[in-house]
């Protein structure tokens, strides 16, 4: 590795800035045995652009007997908004793979977002302030 470091700077022009720490709103953590990586950072700011840092956090995003289907019509969102929530929420599977199910389930309503649909994205994001710290090793 390091005659290839020594290649790379040799033929081209560029710094070597050692270890990876932070990339794309995941922060990483190397040794020698392991890799460790996590998105605390941007869940605290996710949290906060949606006005959730202070929310009491919850066990499971989906309360058992509520029924989630398209309900044309019925109570209408800002699609925009939805949007932005599920999309915040989706860059977290990189980290967070629990959350692969709820955000399919999400995704499925992004063209006629309904209150329901935004309560259970609202949810989700509670549920993220109930894990101190999100890795994958």
């Amino acid at each position: 590795m390091k005659h290839f470091r020594k290649s790379m700077l040799r033929d081209f022009d560029m710094l070597d800035l050692g270890l990876m720490t932070y990339y794309l709103g995941i922060e990483v953590l190397q040794t020698s045995k392991w890799n460790f990586i996590c998105q605390r950072r941007y869940t605290e700011e996710i949290l906060k652009k949606y006005g959730m840092s202070e929310s009491n956090p919850i066990v499971c995003p989906i309360v058992s007997g509520v029924k989630i289907d398209k309900d044309e019509g019925r109570n209408l969102i800002d699609k925009v908004y939805f949007k932005q929530i599920v999309g915040s929420l989706m860059y977290l599977i990189h980290t967070r793979p629990d959350l692969t199910f709820f955000m399919s389930l999400l995704s499925r309503f992004i063209c006629k977002p309904t209150e329901t649909h935004l309560q259970i994205g609202k949810r989700i994001l509670s549920e993220l302030g109930m894990c101190e710290i999100n890795e994958v090793n």
